[in-house]
This record gives C-alpha cells, structure tokens and sequence, in this order.
C-alpha cells in the first residue's frame, strides 16, 4: 500500500504497439515529484506507458496499492487514458483524491477540473505544489485556498488559485526517484535535466510556455553529483541529457563539458541550431557527446518564420556540418 501513487499514462492506440521506440527515459516529471514527496510519505510510481499497461494491469495496481492520492501526469495524447484512470480508481476507492498534472492539463485547467472523477488540477511545475496539496489532503494542514498552482471544483463550481512561483534554486530539488520506476525495460535509462524551461517562442511547444519562456540551470557539481550516483547504481553506456535546449549559455557548457571529459562518459543532448557555434560543438565532442538532436522542424525559410521557430536554413546547415567534421551523430 502507498500514501501516493503517481502513474504516467499508456500511450494511446496504435502507439502502444511502438512502446520501445517511443518510449526511451524514465518519467523525470513525477520522479522528481516522487523524491520531494518521499520524506513524509510511502510514494508508489506506475509507468503504464513503459509497461504497456491495459486496463485489467491498472485495475490490479490500484487495487494492490490502495492509494489515499494518486496523481497522474498527462500530455495531450495521454489525456483520455488519465481520465479514464482516474474513473478506475474512484471505482475502487471513491475517497481516493485524484490529481492531474502536466503540460496539457496546465493549459486547459478548468476544462480538465469539470470532469467529475478529477478533483484536483496541478499546473506547471508539480513538486512544491504536489507536496502542499499532499500535506493538506493526508494530513490536514493548511487550507485549500493558499496552496498556490492548482485548479479544483467546488459545489459545481470551478476555482483556479494563483500560480506556484517557478523552483529558482534548482539545485534544492532533490534527485528524482528513478528506483521507483522498472530501469530494466527503459533503452536509455540514465537521464537528466540540468536545466529547466527554454527561452525561445516556438508556438507550437509547451517547453516555453510552461516555463514562461524563462531558462534556469542547476550548477555543474550538482549535475555532476547526479551523474556520479548514476554511474555507481546503473553503469549505463552512454548519458541522455534531456534538456529542452543545453546549448543556451556557452559558458555553463563549456564548465559541465569540462567536467565530463574528466569522467571518461559518452552522452548525448538537445540543442538548437542558433545556440552552437563551431568551437562549442568540438568542445562537446572532446567531452564525450556522440549525439546531438536540433529541432529542425522545416525546410522552409516560409514555415520556420510562421511558427516563430528564430532559426534560419543556413543556421541548420551549419550546425549539422559542424557536428559531421567533429564526429558527432
């Protein structure tokens, strides 16, 4: 049995036939909330998306765990599973307080807090938030109206509070809770953000607008702590860094490249191509990285510009010629 049981959603039909294609990382999202949540709380986490989870799978775990909360992140294509998640767990337990979180559900907050199996919406970042709600629905302190970040219904009625400040210190946020989750079935399950948010305008990605197209960075020794500790419990071959755009200050880059060269690890990240120059992708390779992913989106000057992407086709040439002389994937 657990206090809190967080599920990331099964991937709808016919995705869930492509699982080990599509789903490559553990779910840092309600891992970290996990590792805020663990000090005064028996925590569960259910990925139903690495497990393929049907709907008999959920029922059993629900069941077997008897959570008093259970939170579940959504993006938009998980969106009608986590409703229907919920629905199972008020079947079995209509006390259980159901809570979604995510970037859909951030955006659509009080249409999502209609639904009558949900009772609680979290938007944007979900730990500080996650752990005033848990304070006040398993022990009874505070009030509803101050827990800052969430949507609720009340007597039919819809109430949003003010938002949850952004996390400033990322360094304070515990390591996410990766021993919660199956490492076994995931291809790269030694990933990491060492940074949050992303400063661009792409109006077509929830990176910045859940972040408020604002960049904060952890330091390089906490990032370097973490890798350290992944390299002792899981030995993985190779690191993912999953930020949504490492490459936005090249000074912090060329500190955390300097430190991974003195480790020996290979890793990969994501960028974007008017972050990089030259000289920065060389560093990157000198220090291990062997892969770098840039949102390309279109070979159209036309549609870059209309979806406010701030890249050029020339700045995609570049930066993947650059990547080829330096051996980088």
């Amino acid at each position: 049995m657990s206090d809190i049981m967080l599920v990331q959603s099964p991937l709808p039909s016919p995705m869930n036939e492509y699982v080990n294609d599509l789903v490559l990382t553990p779910p840092l999202g309600i891992c970290y909330i996990a590792s805020c949540l663990r000090d005064r709380y028996d925590v569960s986490i259910l990925d139903c998306s690495i497990l393929n989870s049907n709907e008999t799978m959920i029922t059993e775990e629900i069941r077997r765990e008897n959570p008093k909360v259970l939170g579940i992140t959504t993006t938009t294509h998980t969106y009608k599973n986590s409703l229907r998640i919920a629905s199972i767990a008020k079947g079995i337990n209509e006390d259980v307080s159901t809570v979604l979180g995510g970037p859909h559900v951030t955006f659509t907050a009080e249409e999502t807090a209609r639904n009558p199996q949900i009772d609680f919406v979290v938007r944007r970042e979900g730990e500080l938030t996650m752990k005033n709600l848990s304070n006040f629905l398993l022990r009874r302190e505070g009030r509803l109206e101050d827990i800052k970040g969430i949507t609720f219904r009340r007597d039919n009625e819809v109430f949003s509070n003010p938002p949850q400040p952004l996390s400033e210190d990322l360094d304070t946020i515990p390591f996410p809770s990766r021993d919660l989750t199956p490492l076994s079935r995931y291809k790269i399950p030694a990933s990491l953000v060492t940074s949050r948010g992303c400063p661009s305008r792409c109006i077509f990605c929830s990176a910045g607008a859940m972040s408020g197209q604002r960049y904060r960075v952890r330091s390089p020794q906490n990032i370097i702590t973490e890798i350290r500790m992944m390299m002792s419990e899981l030995n993985p071959k190779f690191f993912f860094v999953a930020d949504d755009t490492f490459t936005v200050f090249p000074e912090r880059v060329q500190a955390i490249s300097e430190k991974l060269k003195e480790l020996g690890i290979r890793w990969i990240c994501e960028a974007r191509v008017n972050t990089v120059t030259e000289e920065m992708i060389k560093e990157l390779a000198s220090s291990g990285c062997f892969v770098m992913q840039f949102g390309v989106e279109s070979g159209s000057q036309r549609i870059l510009d209309s979806i406010l992407k701030g890249i050029t086709i020339d700045q995609v040439r570049r930066a993947a010629n650059w990547c080829i002389k330096a051996g980088i994937i």
